[in-house]
């Protein structure tokens, strides 16, 4: 994997190192929440070569990096779209938390 940086949708949560296998074997709690309401998921470190995990539930919009896309683009409507779409399915799930726009950058450990 290169460096890459993930624009997404949603919430973003810390992840505890006792919480990485779960993950890994894309058993969480909230991952299975996700994908019963039809959202994505998305977890890594994000501080390499240190760790710092975090958990994304929402949309991914996109990937942008040297191995993922080099641009993106989303339309306005097609963005508010997503707004309300994500908003609903994590109040539809119980999940409370503030949703936001997210780009994180991945470094390649």
């Amino acid at each position: 994997m290169a460096d890459t940086t993930i624009v997404f949708y949603g919430i973003k949560l810390a992840v505890r190192e006792d919480e990485l296998e779960t993950l890994e074997s894309k058993l969480h709690p909230l991952q299975a929440v996700a994908k019963q309401v039809g959202l994505d998921s998305y977890w890594g470190n994000f501080a390499a070569p240190d760790e710092r995990w975090f958990l994304f539930i929402g949309k991914l919009l996109g990937k942008l990096g040297v191995e993922d896309r080099q641009s993106l683009q989303i339309d306005p409507d097609e963005f508010s779209s997503i707004v309300h779409a994500v908003s609903a399915e994590l109040r539809h799930a119980g999940v409370s938390q503030p949703t936001s726009l997210h780009l994180d950058f991945q470094p390649d450990p």
